[in-house]
């Protein structure tokens, strides 16, 4: 049996490698599924999915694309070009601001967070009313403003 994994979560099937599992840490996409199979399709496969699919970076999608409107979208570099976006404008965070992605829209204002000046004349130059909101305490924790947002 070979266990697979996008992460390195041995430690977590440890008993299965320790009667003889082997362990394989690899990112599958579509572009490498179909060579990934045929060279392990004599034995059997369990994926793992402990992290989901992981983006570097960011803890949750949301935090790192966000919708402010109904055809522009703020993301991170990792996903700007992602083929789900094409139909979408795309504003891309500049690199190092990545925690600035995580923004929320509520009617005319879009709520940031501090310290990204890049992200906020970006924003502003289209238009956008902000409100700056000190976040870095949430930061730490990996909180950002879509998870203290209760929208309906």
């Amino acid at each position: 049996m070979t266990i697979v994994d996008m992460r390195d979560n041995r430690s977590r099937v440890q008993s299965a490698i320790d009667q003889g599992a082997t362990y394989v840490q690899d990112q599958l996409t579509e572009q490498n599924l179909d060579q990934f199979l045929n060279s392990h399709k004599e034995e059997p496969l369990v994926f793992l999915f402990t992290g989901g699919f992981h983006t570097p970076g960011i803890l949750h999608l949301k935090s790192g694309v966000v919708a402010i409107d109904e055809r522009r979208l703020v993301a991170i570099g990792a996903l700007a070009s992602h083929a789900a976006f094409h139909d979408y404008e795309v504003l891309r965070v500049p690199d190092g601001e990545e925690y600035a992605a995580n923004c929320v829209r509520v009617n005319d204002v879009v709520f940031v967070a501090a310290g990204y000046p890049q992200t906020h004349a970006m924003l502003r130059a289209l238009g956008y009313a902000l409100e700056v909101l000190d976040m870095s305490e949430y930061a730490k924790m990996d909180g950002g403003l879509s998870c203290l947002s209760l929208r309906y």
